[in-house]
């Protein structure tokens, strides 16, 4: 070697233009690496070439699988046709960039919805050689969006179906929505209830306080309901209970107000003819009634002379007669009395009906006590038992309570004078949480098949030979009972005795 040649050539742009691009590349990765949305590249034959790694997590594949697929592979079968026709725009350069909405084949074989938006890539002459596509995750937003759909078609399928009329307005009381029911009875569209239709619907007696009504509960944010009448497409008017309530916001403000309108005109008939027969019934409750206390109170005195001058005619005149017409007297003298019974609890029950209901506290333990200490001074050689139950108090009528409790104390005294040994007890159970009281004996009983008629005025289980009475006393009982709102039952066993509960 003996020298050197050299040459120098000025490569500061060139170089200066490698290190602005290695600055880029630099930037566009860490864009690309970091970015958090998924982002992939691939080439004119729709073949992967670059993945961000965001977008491998999110689909699970790794670099090197998602490298051996192309677009269509990942791209779910029912959306292929859609994402092929972009891909194929974009080739023949009909569209530069485009976003659209499809669902991707995640590595485990489910779907994933995504937003694309798919670029091309061209070079200085303006050809396609690829592109760029930025891959968002909206599954959750899609399951919204699905779930929403479902509850509204839910929604509009019940709305539609139901048997009322419904509706939707805002919170101001403009109503824009119904359901299928009321077009189908009012032959209106929704254009024309938007507009002025709704009035015409109404009926103009009703309308405008129907009106001002709901606007108040709009204002107030209260639970509306009103009842008026509702013009079908016929031309005839029915009555409808119309309801609504608030639909609020998380913040509590009322965005929406839904309502329905009920068809009451059958039962408002129905009511109007229930009423009518309830008059009627209480008419002729009170005319019969008022009957049997005229005729009750008109017996006292004929049946009162009858047995006077029976009397007479025994103590006076008893020498003048032999002894089968005196046997005839003691007849018309016995019937008399026990007509004067008769009428006496005819009396008692018409009374009953009609006296005013005044509540004191009562102790019926002491009540019964004393009834029985009197029935036991009647009859001092009987063998009686009595279990009464302490303090027991009800909050009653002392008057017509009192007439109750004896009737059933002079009910079980009687059908248990057959006995060797009288039983009789009173108490309390609970049913369902309601106090129950009861009076029970080891009398004759019944067979449980009488259960009801036992109650029926001048209905008898037991023959009068038997055991006297006029048959009226537990009518008289159930009268009481049901003037203060409560019932009676009896149960018992031929032979075995009997128990009556009540309540009040």
């Amino acid at each position: 070697i003996i020298g050197a040649v050299g040459s120098w050539r000025d490569i500061t742009d060139r170089k200066k233009a490698e290190n602005a691009l290695r600055e880029s590349e630099t930037r566009f990765r860490g864009i690309f690496d970091n970015i958090a949305m998924g982002i992939h590249l691939i080439d004119t034959s729709d073949r992967f070439f670059a993945a961000n790694d965001y977008l491998l997590n999110m689909l699970g594949y790794s670099i090197k699988q998602l490298f051996a697929m192309n677009i269509h592979n990942l791209t779910a079968p029912e959306d292929r046709m859609t994402s092929d026709e972009v891909n194929e725009k974009i080739h023949r350069k009909e569209i530069r960039r485009i976003a659209y909405e499809k669902r991707y084949i995640k590595a485990d074989g489910s779907r994933l919805w995504v937003n694309v938006t798919v670029s091309s890539i061209r070079d200085n002459n303006n050809r396609h050689i690829g592109s760029v596509t930025t891959v968002e995750d909206i599954s959750v937003r899609k399951g919204v969006e699905m779930a929403l759909r479902a509850s509204e078609e839910r929604f509009r399928t019940l709305a539609d179906n139901m048997s009322q009329f419904a509706w939707m307005a805002d919170p101001e009381g403009w109503i824009f929505w119904y359901n299928k029911r009321w077009y189908d009875y009012t032959g209106t569209t929704l254009e024309q209830m938007l507009e002025s239709g709704w009035k015409k619907v109404h009926h103009p007696d009703h309308l405008e306080r129907v009106v001002k009504k709901f606007k108040h509960s709009c204002h107030t944010g209260e639970f509306w309901e009103d009842t008026f009448p509702l013009r079908s497409k016929d031309g005839e008017y029915r009555w409808f209970l119309s309801r609504a309530v608030p639909i609020r916001d998380e913040n509590g403000v009322i965005v929406q107000w839904f309502g329905t309108n009920t068809d009451i005109t059958e039962r408002l008939e129905i009511e109007k003819e229930l009423k009518h027969r309830t008059e009627e019934l209480a008419a002729a409750n009170r005319d019969l009634e008022s009957f049997s206390y005229s005729v009750s109170h008109d017996l006292r005195n004929p049946l009162a002379l009858i047995s006077g001058f029976v009397r007479f005619l025994i103590e006076d005149y008893s020498k003048n007669l032999d002894t089968e017409g005196l046997n005839y007297l003691r007849r018309i003298d016995d019937n008399a009395k026990k007509m004067q019974s008769l009428t006496n609890d005819m009396l008692t029950l018409s009374r009953i009906g009609r006296q005013e209901i005044k509540r004191i506290d009562v102790n019926l333990s002491t009540t019964i006590s004393n009834f029985l200490e009197e029935l036991r001074s009647t009859e001092p050689d009987r063998v009686v038992e009595s279990l009464i139950e302490d303090n027991v108090h009800a909050y009653a009528d002392p008057r017509l309570i009192h007439i109750a409790l004896e009737n059933l104390i002079r009910n079980s005294w009687k059908f248990t004078s057959k006995k060797e040994k009288t039983c009789i007890e009173f108490g309390t159970i609970s049913i369902d949480n309601n106090t129950v009281y009861f009076i029970k004996d080891n009398g004759v009983g019944f067979d449980m098949k009488f259960a009801r008629k036992i109650f029926e005025p001048f209905k008898r289980v037991h023959s009068e030979m038997e055991f006297e009475g006029t048959g009226v006393g537990l009518s008289i009982v159930k009268r009481v009972i049901e003037r203060h709102g409560g019932r009676i039952w009896a149960e018992g066993d031929i032979n075995e005795g009997a128990t009556f509960y009540f309540t009040l």
